[in-house]
């Protein structure tokens, strides 16, 4: 489905009161201010507080947001759970108010089987190796990621790269916060204007980093589109 298709519907509340923080929960944190870039954080509670929680990073390489509004992505089952919350630096412990509010959604994100899914345009440059298969290369070629879900992308390219059905490719997104890296196979590639579009499938035995990182660029996508869509909120139609 492209973002903005179908009938418009508000994202469903999901509320547990009071929400208590358990320790070693973790979650990914990601600014609420959905017209940054998007920065994966990966963190879990270390203790809690009067007021909410403690966070430490489970990565080195992983930084948190600047101080305020955030959210924290919960995945549980088939569900994934965004709760609202504030965060501040203090003495250098980063802590988070209890959830203002929290939304649960159907998860769009987790592995899944099938064709159907939520498909989000995006432009970043990508560079790909062939590494399987009889035109295996140690040269990368540039090509540009056009759309993106979990289960796949589809990337837009030159005529005269050498891609095609069936091969072993490396891709790697150079430009989010942690680039992402994986070997995956062509599924499909076709004429599109002046370039080509190549279809790849993500690999079954993804990693739980790789899958984060898509899963966190999807929901900054599905926000951002919700609220350019201005959407009401559940308790505003409960109201009507």
């Amino acid at each position: 489905m492209e973002p903005g298709s179908g009938p418009k519907r508000s994202i469903p509340l999901f509320h547990e009161t009071p929400y208590r923080f358990v320790k070693g929960a973790r979650f990914l944190v990601m600014s609420a201010d959905l017209s940054t870039e998007v920065r994966l954080c990966k963190a879990e509670v270390k203790a809690s507080t009067r007021k909410g929680a403690e966070l430490v990073s489970l990565d080195e390489s992983s930084t948190f947001p600047e101080s305020g509004k955030v959210f924290l992505i919960e995945f549980s089952g088939k569900d994934v759970l965004t709760h609202h919350c504030s965060l501040t630096l203090e003495e250098g412990r980063n802590l988070v108010t209890s959830p203002s509010k929290t939304e649960k959604e159907r998860s769009q994100l987790a592995p899944f089987t099938g064709r159907s899914d939520y498909r989000v345009k995006v432009n970043l440059p990508v560079q790909v190796r062939i590494s399987g298969g009889a035109r295996k290369s140690d040269r990368q070629w540039s090509c540009e990621l056009f759309d993106l879900s979990r289960g796949g992308m589809s990337l837009l390219c030159s005529v005269d790269q050498p891609f095609a059905k069936g091969q072993t490719v490396d891709i790697r997104v150079v430009s989010w916060e942690y680039p992402v890296r994986m070997e995956t196979q062509v599924l499909r590639v076709w004429r599109d204007g002046d370039r080509n579009r190549v279809a790849v499938l993500f690999p079954e035995d993804m990693s739980l980093p790789q899958r984060e990182l898509v899963s966190t660029f999807i929901l900054h996508i599905q926000r951002r589109d919700a609220l350019s869509r201005a959407l009401p909120s559940a308790e505003a139609e409960a109201d009507d």
